[in-house]
């Protein structure tokens, strides 16, 4: 049945419930009809936009996709893996062609790709999107994020993120568009209203930054509602001083990175919650002394308010920690990845 026939049935439906409902008085008992008819009516324009949001992946396009998998985890594996520079980029590049073959397939989106160990993909809680997010190390000792994504359509709507954090001096004041994106391989996705119920995401994601200096960075992420094209940032987190209000698109936190820091949403709490970070001097060969930051043992968070803007909490536990947490040293048995899973030896 076709959505035009849908709608004339569903009107006739609520047309005999209006009907029902203004001779209520001379048909005794009608006033329960009109609800039952006006429920079903509301039911059947319901039910078919739900049928209409499912995404149908048929079993040969499913094995399609599925071969394509198969050449995504090595790719995948060998971006962050391998040891020459060249073959890296080589694999990266075929890994965004072929993940972009993979994605045209019509009802694309409902295939997990759950294989994919070394690309992170994000859902919001009603995966109206998907995020894919890597890296790639460029050998001269930065590193550069790729990601892409992926509206919920039975047709591919695909927004591509073309990193450009190393040419921000100040990201956190910044609106960025996909095509400047501030890269970060995202771990956790917390949605939110926004100032004036604006449905807005907090993207929590992590950076390696350099070998020595990672970050950790809390973006937001929110859909133009006329063209539907995302954005990145918004002043959102609001900290208090003592002449005004100091706001914030983003937070980014650096750090010492053999250190562990923490900035995730804590369903509990019903914050943002990441470490206090105290700046110290370390020594690196062949440069000397730097300065870089690590945690005291303290945490900070944002609370989000009525008003739709994360309000800064300058200390959420009132207890420390005797020293700061460090990362698991690499030649210990317990050794994790990228993502937090733990690496078998």
């Amino acid at each position: 049945m076709g959505f035009p026939n849908i709608l004339a049935i569903s009107f006739v439906i609520l047309l005999e419930a209006v009907l029902i409902s203004r001779h209520a008085q001379l048909l005794p008992m009608k006033s329960s009809a009109f609800c039952s008819l006006l429920l079903a009516g509301i039911l059947m324009v319901l039910s078919h936009h739900t049928l209409q949001a499912q995404i149908r992946l048929s079993p040969n396009d499913t094995a399609q996709i599925h071969r394509y998998e198969d050449t995504l985890v090595v790719l995948s594996y060998a971006v962050l893996n391998d040891s020459i520079p060249l073959n890296r980029f080589a694999a990266c590049k075929r890994a965004i062609t072929t993940l972009v073959q993979a994605l045209q397939i019509p009802g694309s989106f409902a295939y997990p790709f759950s294989r994919l160990k070394s690309i992170s993909i994000q859902y919001p809680p009603d995966s109206t999107f998907r995020i894919f997010t890597w890296q790639l190390d460029r050998g001269d000792g930065t590193f550069r994020q790729y990601g892409a994504i992926q509206m919920r359509a039975q047709e591919l709507v695909l927004h591509p993120l073309i990193d450009r954090s190393h040419q921000m001096d100040w990201p956190e004041e910044l609106t960025l568009s996909p095509e400047q994106w501030y890269g970060a391989i995202y771990y956790h996705i917390e949605p939110f209203q926004g100032p004036n119920g604006q449905p807005m995401y907090v993207l929590f994601g992590f950076d390696t930054h350099r070998p020595y200096q990672h970050r950790k960075v809390a973006d937001i992420l929110w859909f133009d509602s006329t063209t539907g094209k995302p954005y990145f940032g918004a002043p959102v987190f609001v900290k208090e001083s003592e002449s005004e209000p100091l706001t914030r698109h983003r937070i980014v936190l650096e750090y010492w990175a053999e250190a562990a820091i923490r900035l995730n949403y804590d369903s509990q709490l019903e914050l943002i919650i990441f470490d206090f970070l105290q700046p110290v001097s370390k020594y690196l060969p062949g440069q000397g002394k730097i300065l870089t930051w690590i945690p005291d043992g303290t945490y900070e968070g944002f609370r989000l308010g009525a008003d739709g803007l994360w309000h800064h909490i300058p200390k959420v536990f009132h207890q420390t920690l005797e020293r700061p947490p460090l990362e698991i040293q690499t030649n210990s048995k317990h050794r994790r990845d990228l993502f937090g899973r733990r690496i078998r030896q």
